[in-house]
């Protein structure tokens, strides 16, 4: 799966669309118009973002989450955290660098489409690449469940979730859960 890169920057403290940094985050629920928007590229890690990604892990580890995407707080920024064994680890701007034909599928869940579960086709082994906290440039080749849930987060920051993965058929078969979903979220 090839990811897309933004061109756009976004600095946390400049942006006046985004909240102050002890404001609270909530977590965005669908239809949630922001979770459909690719998030604009982060330029660092400045102590708005420190203070945005201690906020994600309390969101993650509140709804038992093993990935969180800034979109799903509120924050156009390219920005996810996955959970990587007992750590949780922050990528800045991530992007897919190539991945097998080899794909899998298994049964993804979303925070933001709670109680849903799907069946989803991903290539089993990807490459990424990403800034990560300490300011260096990582490049990793990932497989199984850890590149899972790169690739789930990823999507997250591209505008994708995991509905629009599914066929036509698949998701009209699905419209009166979503609508339900999106009712409660009002």
């Amino acid at each position: 799966m090839a990811s897309t890169t933004v061109s756009k920057t976004v600095s946390l403290g400049s942006n006046p669309s985004i909240p102050a940094p002890m404001q609270h985050y909530p977590l965005l629920l669908y239809p949630n118009p922001i979770l459909h928007k690719k998030a604009l590229a982060g330029e660092g890690f400045t102590q708005e973002v420190h203070n945005l990604i201690s906020h994600m892990q309390d969101v993650m580890k509140t709804h038992n989450g093993v990935g969180l995407a800034a979109p799903q707080v509120g924050i156009s920024l390219r920005l996810i955290l996955v959970q990587n064994g007992e750590t949780v680890e922050a990528c800045m701007n991530p992007q897919v660098l190539s991945s097998s034909k080899e794909r899998e599928v298994d049964t993804e869940g979303c925070l933001s489409i709670p109680g849903l579960w799907i069946p989803i086709s991903r290539p089993a082994r990807i490459s990424v690449s990403y800034l990560a906290k300490d300011g260096k440039e990582v490049t990793r080749d990932l497989k199984g469940f850890l590149a899972r849930v790169f690739q789930h987060e990823i999507d997250h920051i591209n505008g994708k979730l995991i509905i629009d993965h599914l066929g036509f058929w698949e998701r009209f078969k699905l419209r009166k859960r979503l609508k339900n979903l999106g009712e409660k979220s009002l």
